[in-house]
């Protein structure tokens, strides 16, 4: 299974600091990294590599939730082969967005498939722009 995790630390700080504004910033945050989660869902479903279609239906996300001051949405797929598209496999593989995988990948000396990231990829391109959504919603507590 193929996941990208979208994770804030230091919640459990702010919401001790200021134990009255907690649930509001908990609900904030929930509702941007909902907001996060749908954006790299709907790219990653968008750059995702199409041969039948299956890999990019298999595409999801969970809401998220806050559990111990750590609050976390997930955008995952559970098609086997996902990593293996995502990282490549054999020589060519391994990855190289600004990511790599730690899998062994290699089918003995074969040249293998070249990585075609959508999860990762969705992530990465779209930091910038997740920070300015959860910066904006804990401003605005």
């Amino acid at each position: 299974m193929a996941s990208v995790n979208l994770q804030v630390n230091g919640l459990a700080g702010v919401q001790t600091r200021y134990s009255n504004i907690s649930k509001k910033l908990t609900t904030a945050l929930e509702r941007a990294i909902n907001v996060s989660t749908g954006i790299i869902d709907a790219d990653a479903k968008m750059i995702c590599p199409v041969d039948t279609g299956t890999l990019r239906e298999s595409i999801h996300m969970i809401p998220a939730t806050t559990v111990s001051g750590e609050t976390m949405g997930k955008v995952y797929t559970s098609i086997e082969y996902a990593p293996y598209v995502e990282f490549g496999t054999g020589k060519r593989g391994g990855g190289s967005y600004p990511y790599r995988t730690q899998m062994p990948l290699a089918y003995g000396n074969r040249a293998g498939q070249v990585a075609q990231p959508f999860l990762g990829r969705a992530f990465f391109e779209n930091q910038a722009l997740i920070k300015g959504i959860i910066r904006k919603a804990v401003e605005n507590v």
